[in-house]
């Protein structure tokens, strides 16, 4: 695989991750996946900021979610960070275990 392939699947990968998370806000699922990914190192930076907004939200339920996580991106200096997509619905893989499993299957990350 090139170099440049596997890192697009990998930002790829770490979106459809944030995805999930933000369809699970607040619940053990969804702070057992931010406690394991506070160590990984995001590949985008943009998936970076992103995960640091979730996980300053992790007792939130997902409409006060929507609305929050766009103004502490904007106050961090992200203004133009586009939510709609990690709060569209979509067929794309929402079980957060097997996308976990397939990050540290891509990355050889513990």
């Amino acid at each position: 695989m090139h170099k440049e392939n596997h890192f697009a699947q990998r930002v790829e990968l770490e979106r459809e991750l944030l995805r999930a998370l933000c369809a699970v806000p607040g619940t053990a699922t969804f702070k057992t996946a931010t406690q394991e990914l506070a160590e990984y190192e995001w590949q985008s930076y943009e998936n970076r900021i992103v995960f640091q907004a979730l996980q300053s939200v992790l007792d939130r339920d997902s409409r006060w979610l929507r609305e929050e996580l766009a103004a502490r991106t904007t106050r961090a200096g992200f203004p133009d960070l586009d939510w709609s997509f990690y709060f569209q619905s979509s067929s794309a893989r929402t079980d957060l275990g097997a996308l976990l499993r397939s990050l540290k299957e891509m990355t050889g990350w513990p």
